[in-house]
This record gives C-alpha cells, sequence and structure tokens, in this order.
C-alpha cells in the first residue's frame, strides 16, 4: 500500500509519519500533484492557518489534484486544516 503524506509547511508531518510507520508502512512525503498519482491512501496533515495553507497548495498546484483524488472516492485523511480546505473560508 502506498501511503503518501502532503508535506506542508507548519503541518504535523512528523507525526503523521511515525504513525504510519508503526503500522509498518513506508509513507512518501509529497509537494507536486504528480507524486499523488498511484497513491493509495493520502494523508494532509494538521495544523497551519487556512488562507496561508490555500496559499502553499495553490503555489504548489496541488489544488485540483487533491480534489481529483478525492473526486474518484480514493482514501483520504484530512487532519484539522487537511479538512477545513474543502471550505470556502476557515
Amino acid at each position: 500500500m502506498r501511503v503518501s503524506i502532503v508535506n506542508t509547511p507548519g503541518g504535523n508531518v512528523g507525526s503523521i509519519k511515525s504513525w504510519i510507520e508503526r503500522s509498518n508502512l513506508k509513507p512518501v512525503l509529497i509537494t507536486k500533484p504528480c507524486e499523488i498519482d498511484n497513491t493509495d491512501l493520502l494523508i494532509f496533515p494538521g495544523n497551519g492557518t487556512f488562507n496561508a495553507t490555500l496559499k502553499w497548495i495553490n503555489q504548489n498546484g496541488l489544488s485540483e489534484k487533491i480534489k481529483n483524488y478525492i473526486l474518484n472516492n480514493n482514501y483520504y485523511i484530512g487532519i484539522c486544516i487537511g479538512m477545513h480546505i474543502f471550505f470556502e473560508q476557515g
């Protein structure tokens, strides 16, 4: 199983990575849209401010890729800000 963690600035990436590794999986830290391809589980860590996180997502071209990943019924875990990003305002 390929588990990908969006490597957001300010996110609790280290905690999420440790959690996945304790499950005997090797997570991949990603920052580019193409890295989401072939992902079985996508995790967007928590922590961060709404506007800064949306700006970072858009600057890195991840917005549409994450949205399409979810709309195609793929597995996604959004922790805190990882769920807030789907709303119009934070």
